[in-house]
C-alpha cells in the first residue's frame, strides 16, 4: 500500500491488512507463542495486555497448534510453520487478509482444515480474504470469487464457478478438464 489511508466500508482502519507469505522467514529462536504474540503487537505498542495473550491462545486453539506453543520455530516442519504463520496473520485481527500459497506445505487434511476455517471466517465475520492458490480444486471448493492471471495479465475474474471453466483451463493451462459436482454438491475438477 502506497502510504495512503486504507478504508474498509468507508472507515479508516488501524489494522486493516495482514499478510501471510508463502515462507515467512520467521526468527527460528522464537517460540511459537512468542512469534504469534509478536505478530499481534506489530507496529502497535510495547506493552502486552491480557487481551493479547487471550488472542494468542485463541489462535493456537483455532488452528489446532496448542501442542506447539513452546516449540522453537526453527524446530518445526514446513507445514507446522505454515500453520503458525496463519495464526500470526489472524492474531492481528485484520479486516483484509492476504495469503500467498497458505497450503503449499500442508498435508491434505490440514489444507482442508485451514481453507475451511478461512471460508468460515469470511462467511461469519465478513473478513475479506485474498488467497493465491495453484490448486484449482481448492479454489472451486472454498472461494466465492476467482481471479486468473497468466503471463502477467488478467485473464478472468468473477464468481469462481463462472471463472474456472473447462474452456479457461484449456486456454490458460493447455489442459483438457471437466468440472462436475460430487454427491455432496461440491464442484470437482477432473483432469
Amino acid at each position: 500500500h502506497g502510504g495512503g489511508d486504507v478504508q474498509v466500508e468507508g472507515a479508516k482502519s488501524a489494522k486493516p491488512i495482514a499478510y501471510m507469505p508463502q515462507d515467512n522467514g520467521a526468527r527460528p529462536v522464537l517460540s511459537v507463542y512468542e512469534s504469534i504474540l509478536l505478530a499481534r503487537m506489530q507496529g502497535r505498542r510495547l506493552k502486552v495486555f491480557d487481551e493479547d495473550h487471550a488472542k494468542v491462545e485463541e489462535m493456537l486453539r483455532m488452528l489446532g497448534i496448542t501442542h506447539l506453543r513452546s516449540r522453537n520455530l526453527g524446530d518445526l516442519s514446513g507445514g507446522q510453520r505454515q500453520m503458525v504463520s496463519a495464526a500470526q496473520a489472524l492474531a492481528q485481527d485484520p479486516q483484509i487478509l492476504l495469503l500467498d500459497e497458505p497450503t503449499s506445505a500442508l498435508d491434505l487434511s490440514h489444507q482442508i482444515d485451514l481453507l475451511s476455517l478461512l471460508r468460515r471466517l469470511a462467511d461469519e465475520q465478513g473478513l475479506l480474504i485474498i488467497v493465491a492458490l495453484h490448486d484449482l480444486g481448492h479454489a472451486l471448493r472454498f472461494s466465492h470469487a476467482a481471479i486468473v492471471l497468466h503471463q502477467g495479465g488478467l485473464i478472468a475474474c468473477g464468481p469462481t464457478g463462472e471463472v474456472i471453466t473447462p474452456k479457461l483451463l484449456e486456454k490458460v493451462f493447455d489442459v483438457e478438464a471437466r468440472i462436475e459436482c460430487c454427491s455432496r454438491g461440491r464442484p470437482q475438477l477432473i483432469v
